[in-house]
């Protein structure tokens, strides 16, 4: 969605404890155990970090904010804890809310759009984020060409998580109402899979 004005790039976790509880039982016979009231103190627990996505597109105003809620929505629905972001490779659109486009076909399926501010992505993404995930292979390139060192590996295309599904999310900005339903209908898809691979890696 660059419109041919697209500028150069530039160049918190949550955490939880797991809800299982471990039980140390003591010997038969011996005192006992503060440990036997099924607890352990809770420096023993394990600590679960919330997984952490960005989306990106090329002005955060259609692509990535409809995958960015859809995934706030499916994960709420399931009780998976994820933080969400969305941000866009160029500056052009920086400040604007979300296109109305993506706003109506979100509120028509019964999903209200967060209110968003559309941002550029920052150098600090790529070490808040466990997955930062472009829209098409252009995204992931500059978003490669931005990464230090090290965070390259947190780069995927969104199309990865869309099962039967090659290549880039196209950009309906340029097209009509018709466009941005099909778009959405491919975002819905691939944040399905990616939801069902974060719950798998939760377990």
């Amino acid at each position: 969605m660059c419109r041919g004005r697209c500028k150069g790039i530039v160049p918190s976790y949550w955490q939880r404890r797991s809800p299982a509880r471990s039980r140390v039982r003591s010997g038969a016979g011996s005192a006992p155990s503060p440990w036997d009231e099924n607890t352990v103190p809770p420096s023993f627990l394990p600590q679960l970090k919330t997984p952490s996505i960005l989306f990106i597109c090329t002005g955060n105003i259609c692509r990535s904010p409809t995958a960015h809620v859809l995934l706030m929505h499916k994960a709420r629905a399931t009780g998976l804890d994820v933080e969400v972001d969305s941000a866009a490779i160029s500056d052009e659109e920086r400040g604007n809310p979300p296109d109305r486009r993506s706003v109506a076909e979100a509120k028509r399926r019964g999903i209200t759009m967060h209110a968003h501010v559309a941002r550029q992505v920052r150098k600090s993404d790529f070490d808040r984020f466990d997955l930062i995930i472009g829209m098409t292979a252009q995204h992931c390139a500059a978003l490669r060409r931005l990464a230090p060192a090290g965070t390259e590996d947190k780069i995927h295309l969104f199309t990865e998580y869309a099962e039967g599904i090659e290549g880039d999310v196209p950009d309906p900005w340029y097209g009509g109402q018709k466009d941005f339903i099909e778009v959405f209908d491919l975002i819905d898809h691939g944040v399905a899979g990616l939801l069902a691979k974060l719950q798998a890696e939760a377990r």
